[in-house]
């Protein structure tokens, strides 16, 4: 009854079932994607400081919506245009406009940023 060929297939199985439950319990509830906007590389405004224009897709994995909080963060003091919260409905993806704004020289020359987002808590 015990024979190779069948211990081989019940470990396989028991790697794949491991390996599956992994996945489920490692899975992020949130997907975010930045894609820069191709069209112009930067914009300088009036008042000194310059902007870029990002596209930020949030995709929901969950079964119930929620209210995101996006930032940005940098080595200059960055700011996000327009609002910073946004509702997501259930298994949705939302893309979202986004102007990035810094001061000029500060720092100089190009800067690596990161976009976050976190579940917001609604108390009623």
């Amino acid at each position: 009854m015990l024979r190779p060929r069948i211990l081989v297939y019940g470990i396989l199985l028991l790697l794949l079932i491991g390996g599956f439950v992994t996945g489920l319990v490692l899975r992020r509830p949130i997907g975010l994607d930045v894609m820069r906007d191709r069209n112009a590389l930067y914009r300088l405004l009036d008042d000194g400081r310059v902007e870029n224009v990002y596209t930020l897709k949030i995709l929901n994995k969950t079964e119930e919506g929620h209210t995101y909080a996006v930032t940005v963060t940098g080595p200059g003091s960055l700011s996000l245009d327009p609002q910073q919260h946004y509702a997501i409905p259930a298994g949705e993806v939302v893309p979202i406009a986004l102007r990035v704004r810094r001061a000029v020289y500060e720092p100089r020359g190009a800067e690596t940023i990161q976009f976050a987002s976190r579940p917001m808590t609604i108390r009623t």
